[in-house]
């Protein structure tokens, strides 16, 4: 009380003079107000407050609906041009065909020499040879 009737007398003289200047204002500290000795701030609790099972469940319920919601907005466009544009697959159904059947060597490809075959025959087997 002294010091706030002496800062207030400090404080009349200077507008007298017509200046502006700082002064100190004291200020109590947390550790000097007798009421806040006894207040435990969560930071000063040194364990985990314990959950319930209803508690621990209802906040599952919260997590997972809070994922569902934000996948459900989330537009993911490259995962829905692939299905549009491939049927969900990297691969072309023509190199899924060649992948899936066997090759089998024709028996005039053995039996005829190069020059004994026709053109149409030099075509299949160069693309045999390529597959």
């Amino acid at each position: 009380d002294k010091i706030a009737g002496r800062n207030a007398r400090i404080r009349e003289i200077l507008d007298e003079m017509g200046e502006e200047a700082e002064f100190f204002v004291p200020a109590l500290g947390d550790d000097e107000v007798p009421e806040r000795v006894l207040d435990v701030t969560q930071e000063e609790i040194g364990f985990e407050r314990y959950v319930t099972e209803a508690e621990r469940r209802r906040r599952e319920a919260e997590e997972e609906a809070r994922r569902a919601a934000a996948g459900k907005d989330q537009d993911d466009a490259p995962e829905r041009a692939l299905q549009d544009m491939m049927n969900g697959t990297l691969e072309a159904k023509d190199e899924l065909s060649k992948l899936e059947q066997d090759l089998v060597r024709e028996a005039w490809m053995d039996e005829l020499s190069e020059a004994e075959m026709s053109e149409e025959q030099r075509k299949a087997l160069a693309d045999f040879e390529a597959t």
